[in-house]
């Protein structure tokens, strides 16, 4: 049973702030994914040329390991695929803040009988 049903104003700072706050997120995870491709292309350039100019093989192998672990990083924390997830996230909070969700919401709300409702339409798949 809910306690205190939030009000439409509460609804929509809530829903805005999901929105802002994964958008950020998202954009933070793509700027690292891209960040780590730079390097790790930047880094293969150098340790190319490390090789090919010094004798320093410690130095040229060490740069050469540079876009293995970025790569690896990349792979292991899957930087694109929470990018995408926090994008599609913000989309669906900017969706549940347009007026035809929010009228949805109302109806909802209004029902006489709330948990016969939401028991309704989850077997029914949310038509």
């Amino acid at each position: 049973m809910v306690d205190e049903v939030p009000s439409r104003s509460e609804l929509i700072e809530k829903f805005e702030t999901d929105e802002n706050s994964c958008f950020d997120f998202g954009a933070t995870n793509n700027v690292t994914d891209i960040t780590l491709t730079i390097i790790s292309v930047f880094a293969s350039l150098a340790a190319t040329v490390l090789v090919a100019v010094t004798g320093w093989k410690i130095v040229a192998a060490s740069v050469a390991a540079i876009p293995a672990a970025c790569t690896s990083l990349q792979r292991i924390i899957d930087f694109r695929g929470r990018s995408h997830w926090y994008f599609q996230h913000s989309a669906a909070s900017k969706h549940l803040r347009s007026p035809s969700s929010m009228r949805r919401i109302r109806i909802w709300r209004s029902s006489p009988n709330v948990e016969l409702t939401s028991r309704s339409k989850a077997s029914s798949g949310g038509r």
